[in-house]
């Protein structure tokens, strides 16, 4: 004869096995359908012509992607990488991107064209508890690629991350020095909210003003549209 508290124990046991697989079906279930709506807002990979007519393709920055960024911001001037918040070719930088990529709270998204990487934009959501409603945009573009259009289309994908993590406000911190990123900004609709003076310290250790830019994520999603629509028409 079977023991019946062996049978029971049998039972409970396949029970909460069975409990515990379904549970576990669940959640990957969830993170399966959450990264395909994610994935599928931002289209990501995507290909596109530049105004110079040639073509570029957006993609996430992955691990693997990482030595071709550095060699990005190798090429840029002395002066424009003390112009980015952290040094990026210090050798520890390398690791810190590798953070940032598995950090929920920051984006990198990257244009590739014959093998490099030519432009980057940062999605940083705030982190505290009050400010998880904004993020913060931060772009490079390549000298030899700039004014064809390149940061508008990170721009466009930005947008559409921010907007899938119901962002309903984006902001951009400018040195005063930065001129044609100040006038980007104001032309796309950001406004000025304010001066941070002598805020930031470069690499030389020369201080630099910060100004402030926002707009509210309804606000950039129009503005994009206008912009993308006027870009099409100067292609065709």
């Amino acid at each position: 004869m079977i023991d019946k508290q062996l049978i029971l124990l049998i039972i409970f046991s396949l029970e909460w096995n069975l409990r515990e697989t379904i549970y576990w079906i669940s959640n990957q279930v969830e993170l399966i359908v959450e990264l395909i709506m994610v994935v599928g807002e931002k289209r990501l990979p995507h290909r596109f012509t530049c105004q110079d007519g040639t073509t570029a393709e957006i993609k996430l920055l992955t691990a693997k992607d990482i030595p071709a960024l550095r060699e990005l911001y190798k090429e840029l001037r002395a002066e424009e990488r003390s112009r980015i918040r952290e040094d990026v070719l210090n050798e520890h930088y390398e690791k810190r991107l590798t953070n940032q990529i598995k950090d929920e709270n920051i984006f990198r998204i990257v244009a590739w064209q014959r093998g490099r990487i030519f432009a980057s934009m940062t999605v940083e959501r705030g982190f505290a508890h009050w400010l998880k409603h904004t993020c913060e945009l931060r772009t490079v573009v390549h000298p030899d690629h700039r004014r064809i259009g390149i940061a508008t289309h990170l721009l466009e994908e930005a947008i559409r991350y921010a907007d899938s993590l119901d962002i309903e406000k984006l902001y951009i911190n400018l040195m005063s020095e930065q001129t044609e990123a100040i006038r980007m900004a104001e032309t796309l609709g950001f406004r000025f909210e304010a001066v941070l003076r002598d805020h930031v310290k470069d690499s030389f250790g020369t201080y630099h003003n910060i100004q402030v830019y926002s707009m509210d994520i309804s606000s950039a999603k129009i503005a994009m549209e206008k912009l993308i629509q006027k870009i099409d028409e100067f292609m065709e």
